[in-house]
């Protein structure tokens, strides 16, 4: 892709943002004239959402695919049998090919997650110790509720803090304002950069609960200092050339495991 071609994206994500500004602020306007606003501009507003977020991926994987090395073979377009688990792909395409992007996704959701067996932040026995801030609006998430989060993070923390939550609590969030009519969260226009929210970093994870009564649908934290993750070094791979002759079978094990360990660096929004 061209320099060009990049800058017609970062153009396009910057003009999505100032439409999609527009047509919230006629739809306050809308709601505060009359009680109740148009639904079609809720369709815009999430048609628009979608194409930020599809702007900044590309963005974003152009940027990787700039800093990535040059891999060779003829193994890079393997496709894998669909039986095959998750776990058991990304094994395989680390063990082929050396790209461990497959399980740095799995370890992700295990972090984010708030099932027991994947453990998570949002999860586990030390569940009830991470602060949690209620919105004080049924299911929804709110500017108010928000900074309520934001200035419960010690100032100790907010150096390295960082919003995460899900694409459909980002929708909402997009949609806020300030007591000074500003939008508390704003695109970046620059490849590789997080868009940001009440100032700091604010990132996407599938996996996070999408919004709903009683969720955790908004963490904000300075998860270095949060979140110890302990990865046992190496891959443990065991051969199999008895089972499928003339085949030889491999099984590769990794463990990897996770705790919050430091609660003051940590906090939830839940919605009631």
């Amino acid at each position: 892709m061209t320099i060009s071609e990049i800058t017609d994206r970062v153009s396009s994500l910057g003009h999505a943002w100032e439409q999609y500004k527009q047509i919230n602020d006629n739809r306050l306007r809308e709601i505060e004239n009359k009680g109740h606003a148009d639904p079609l501009y809720d369709e815009h507003l999430h048609n628009i959402s979608s194409s930020l977020d599809n702007y900044k991926k590309r963005l974003d994987q152009i940027e990787t695919a700039y800093n990535r090395p040059v891999l060779g073979g003829e193994n890079d377009g393997i496709k894998y049998n669909e039986k095959n688990s998750e776990y058991s792909k990304a094994f395989r395409n680390y063990l082929r090919k050396g790209m461990d992007a497959g399980l740095e996704a799995l370890q992700t959701k295990a972090l984010s997650v708030g099932s027991d067996p994947d453990g998570g932040y949002a999860a586990g026995t030390n569940w009830g110790q991470v602060q949690q801030i209620d919105t004080g609006s049924s299911g929804n998430v709110t500017a108010d509720a928000l900074i309520a989060l934001f200035y419960s993070l010690k100032d100790a923390y907010m150096r390295r803090a960082s919003f995460l939550m899900n694409r459909s609590t980002m929708q909402q969030v997009r949609q806020l304002k300030s007591t000074t009519n500003q939008y508390l969260w704003q695109p970046s226009l620059v490849a590789g950069a997080p868009d940001t929210l009440l100032g700091i970093p604010v990132n996407m994870a599938a996996d996070m609960p999408v919004p709903a009564a009683s969720s955790l649908s908004v963490a904000v934290a300075d998860f270095q200092s949060a979140y110890q993750i302990v990865d046992r070094q190496g891959v443990r791979i065991l051969r199999d050339p008895f089972t499928e002759k003339p085949f030889v079978k491999f099984y590769a094990t990794s463990r990897v495991g996770g705790d919050v360990t430091n609660f003051d660096a940590i906090k939830l929004l839940k919605l009631i």
